[in-house]
């Protein structure tokens, strides 16, 4: 049984309909994640989770030649790519890494940075004003990659519950998170958790509109950002580049480089595309995310149920123009296609990636511990899948990213 979301976040990435209603807690229990009670620990190719060790006691690590250095690197409140921009510059090495993770949690991932011989590297570094820590983790033959990790474990803490609220969660975890799939949607820090507009620009690009995507990513203002960032957005939505340029807080880097561009005169779409092909491909994913979201949310009405998608459809093609009807599950993503506009000819098709996604997931070893008044409940996710989808579904409206 499947119920539609009232949520505007919801629909806004996507998410039209809950999948799995019997997790809801419906107590009013409210749970807005941040560093101190949501931790991701990435888990390793071989299995080792990244969790942050004790290494004052560890001296330099000499290399040897050809090596690489692995550090566990733990983060709070930035980007994935914004602490390994900075992690490079401290290091003054190219680095590897296997996923994004959230910037509004508390997360750690493994890293690696190439040896030359005679290199030293420290078993401790700060980074960011401490919001970024590196810890020597030892040396691997070959460097990390995107993909190169097995999932994350996830700590999710709740404290001063009622013994009602702590029961009744425990229940949910047990007889439901634990055991039952979740349709497999993309979670909302695909799309920017506090201004949820990546996947908006990656239409804009994809239908080669280039002013309406600097439009988004310069302003359109959000609520949930800081003043300052809020009065720069707004002041460029009136035509005031200069003074937002001049507004836009340092946190905003992109935004700030772009400005620029178009100060000196660049077009839209030159300005957009000095931020590099990396940035442009994440916003197109992104759009790509949503249009699965939207497809999977087809395909969940349709069948009734997470169970009978999982039997009907195991997996979703990720919607793109050039997609064949080959049978029923293909239905839902060339529906979307279409009503979104998108054709071959679009502009910037190019950018698209083909592919297919699970249509649902199951958490792994979902467990409770409960301390004085305090519960933790904590499961592992395979990769590119969210604890947000599964959140979403317990707490519902009471989610507050």
């Amino acid at each position: 049984m499947v119920e539609v979301s009232r949520s505007w976040l919801d629909n806004y990435v996507g998410m039209l309909v809950y999948g799995r209603v019997e997790a809801y807690v419906n107590r009013g229990l409210r749970y807005s994640p941040s560093p101190t009670n949501f931790h991701v620990y990435e888990i390793g190719i071989d299995g080792e989770i990244a969790k942050p060790r004790d290494v004052s006691a560890e001296r330099a690590y000499r290399c040897r030649g050809s090596e690489f250095v692995k550090f566990v690197m733990c983060k709070i409140g930035t980007s994935t790519k914004r602490a390994i921009e900075e992690v490079e510059r401290t290091l003054g090495s190219k680095v590897g890494y296997a996923g994004l993770k959230d910037a509004n949690a508390y997360t750690c991932q493994f890293i690696t940075a190439k040896c030359r011989e005679g290199r030293t590297f420290k078993p401790e570094y700060t980074v960011l004003d401490g919001s970024v820590r590196l810890y020597f983790y030892g040396t691997e033959v070959l460097a990390l990659r995107r993909g190169d990790l097995e999932g994350n474990f996830f700590e999710v803490i709740m404290e001063n519950l009622t013994k009602e609220d702590r029961s009744e969660l425990s229940r949910i975890i047990n007889d439901v998170v634990a055991v039952k799939p979740f349709p497999n949607y993309y979670g909302y820090q695909r799309f920017g958790s506090r201004r949820p507009v990546t996947h908006l620009i990656g239409k804009c690009v994809v239908k080669g509109d280039y002013s309406k995507a600097v439009e988004w990513l310069l302003g359109h203002p959000f609520p949930n950002e800081s003043l300052r960032a809020q009065e720069a957005r707004k002041l460029f939505d009136e035509g005031r580049l200069r003074e937002a340029l001049k507004k836009y807080p340092h946190s905003l880097r992109l935004e700030t480089l772009v400005a620029r561009n178009l100060m000196r005169g660049k077009s839209p779409e030159a300005s957009l595309k000095s931020l590099g092909r990396w940035y442009i491909n994440f916003f197109v994913e992104a759009y790509q995310s949503y249009l699965f979201n939207l497809s999977l949310s087809k395909a969940l009405i349709h069948e009734g149920s997470v169970e009978a998608l999982s039997n009907a459809c195991a997996v979703l093609p990720i919607p793109h123009p050039t997609l064949s009807e080959r049978g029923d599950c293909d239905t839902y993503s060339k529906e979307v296609i279409r009503e979104e506009g998108i054709s071959q000819d679009s502009l910037g098709v190019k950018y698209m990636q083909h592919g297919v996604r699970d249509s649902c997931f199951r958490t792994i070893n979902a467990k409770v511990f409960e301390v004085g008044e305090v519960l933790t409940f904590s499961f592992a996710l395979r990769p590119s899948t969210y604890a947000t989808v599964v959140l979403r579904e317990v707490f519902r409206e009471n989610l507050k990213l």
